[in-house]
């Protein structure tokens, strides 16, 4: 007998209608107003995209408490799959602000365990959320001839979030934004969980 056994999994934890569509304007007409009275921030990144890491973070705003609340609430109910029984609460967050061609190459979020990402504001099949395989950089020689790829080969995976959706994933992994290819602007806010 023969059967494959699967290690070391990669697990997102996406959660659809976080808020709902009034709650939401509201979060988008405040990101607005916070974008028109911070500075800039995350400037150690190639590329251009304006975003208030460093320069606000969203804890500090009573408007973001409830969302706050729901991405740590959902990042734990997302940690005790693992069967991890710690506490898990926002240590920072922060707005994304994706105009034409903006994107934000990969990166990690090394100072924290869990991260997540709330869409205030996007435009469907426009940019997309794509998270490297962790295995990647130590496989030296890669498989030859795949016809297809599934949870056992793919090298990366991408993710259209629609607005209003929440997605966390373990603080590690690679990931990046690509290129925004509309008009509308992409607003999203970044959250740093331990």
């Amino acid at each position: 007998m023969s059967k494959i056994i699967t290690y070391f999994p990669t697990s997102f934890f996406i959660f659809e209608d976080l808020l709902s569509k009034e709650e939401n304007k509201i979060l988008l007409n405040k990101s607005n107003e916070i974008k028109n009275n911070s500075k800039k921030g995350g400037t150690n990144f190639l590329s251009q995209l304006y975003n208030t890491h460093g320069s606000f973070d969203l804890l500090n705003d009573s408007y973001f408490k409830k969302l706050i609340n729901l991405v740590e609430d959902k990042t734990n109910e997302f940690a005790k799959e693992m069967f991890s029984n710690s506490k898990y609460n926002v240590l920072s967050s922060w707005l994304n602000f994706y105009h034409k061609n903006d994107f934000q190459e990969y990166h990690q979020h090394s100072d924290s365990i869990f991260s997540a990402v709330y869409i205030i504001k996007a435009e469907k099949n426009d940019c997309y959320l794509t998270f490297e395989n962790p295995s990647n950089p130590y496989d030296m020689k890669k498989l030859k001839n795949i016809s297809a790829y599934n949870e056992l080969t793919f090298e990366n995976v991408k993710f259209d979030v629609p607005e209003r959706s929440l997605i966390i994933f373990r603080s590690f992994l690679k990931h990046c934004v690509s290129q925004k290819t509309k008009e509308s602007i992409r607003i999203s806010a970044a959250f740093n969980l331990s």
